[in-house]
């Protein structure tokens, strides 16, 4: 039994009791002093180690350089953009074929029910679905037998009406979606022979081009009649070699430089303006030099220019 207790159930003087629990006090070890919250946390002594980090957890990743360069989006924004217009086009396809095989169905389900018709007896019309005793008696049994085949034929017309009226949408929006098509295939067809060669249009102007394509080729057929094969059949590419076979024809050869010393030509060596080309205007000037810094001029292309430009401010 501890002193605490025995204290409380044995009566004893007071002086012994003060005396015990002096005592106990003296021999009692002293218990740490609750922390009070207003002289805020303990601190932490100096030679305290920092916690160690536990080994499961990994430092971050470094962020991936790529995502600061507006180039990376750009090819990625490009890959995805040509992915779902490859999607619109699959999906644009199947709804054209579902289109027409419905068309297709309903017309051979129409030609079925005409041919049968055509071909099948006439039926035994049951008069009494038409008229009551009296009236067979009274207008006879062959007049109300052709006054319901009249009331048979009218029905049957007033049927195929109906028919054709839903027929109707149907042929319209297949030849919406064709129209439809035809245009898609007209601007994808615009969209990369203005890829392949950014000045068609103002080439597709030059009458020296409207002669040439009046020209056969080597298998006696004339050029205009092979261009607009390639135009109807979309093929943009065939367009386009066209195109630079008529540049080959016109292009400027280069001017042939004479060395230098004693064995050079007499004069100032340049060669002799050529009397088809014409000087450029500024808008022709201010094209030229914005494809060029877009690294869309060839060297032909480049040797006329500086040519006409010759013809535009002639040396003195």
């Amino acid at each position: 039994m501890s002193a605490s207790l025995a204290l409380k159930e044995t009566r004893v003087p007071q002086q012994v009791t003060a005396r015990v629990q002096r005592s106990i006090a003296r021999y009692t070890p002293a218990e740490p002093d609750a922390p009070n919250p207003a002289d805020g946390a303990a601190p932490t002594p100096a030679s305290a180690a920092p916690p160690a980090t536990p080994a499961n957890i990994q430092a971050e990743p470094p962020a991936d350089p790529r995502h600061a360069d507006p180039k990376y989006w750009q090819q990625r924004f490009d890959v995805t953009s040509g992915l779902l217009a490859r999607e619109r086009e699959q999906r644009l396809g199947e709804r054209n074929t579902l289109n027409s095989q419905i068309t297709e169905l309903q017309t051979e389900v129409q030609s079925l029910k005409q041919l049968v018709e055509k071909t099948a007896p006439p039926a035994e019309i049951d008069l009494k679905q038409f008229f009551t005793d009296a009236q067979i008696e009274t207008y006879g049994e062959e007049q109300c037998r052709v006054m319901a085949q009249g009331a048979m034929k009218a029905a049957s017309s007033e049927a195929q009406k109906l028919i054709d009226a839903a027929v109707r949408p149907l042929k319209q929006q297949r030849e919406t979606d064709a129209a439809s098509e035809v245009e898609r295939r007209k601007n994808a067809f615009v969209d990369k022979l203005a890829e392949l060669v950014p000045d068609w249009q103002v080439t597709d102007k030059d009458q020296r081009w409207l002669d040439w394509l009046e020209e056969e080729d080597e298998h006696g057929a004339t050029r205009q009649s092979i261009l607009t094969a390639h135009i109807q059949a979309a093929n943009a590419s065939g367009a386009a070699k066209m195109f630079k076979a008529f540049a080959k024809t016109i292009a400027v050869p280069v001017p042939h430089v004479a060395p230098s010393g004693t064995g050079a030509g007499a004069g100032d060596g340049a060669p002799p303006p050529n009397p088809g080309l014409t000087a450029p205007s500024d808008a022709e000037v201010k094209l030229f030099f914005k494809n060029s810094a877009l690294g869309k001029v060839k060297d032909s292309e480049r040797v006329e220019f500086e040519a006409r430009m010759k013809l535009r401010s002639p040396r003195r």
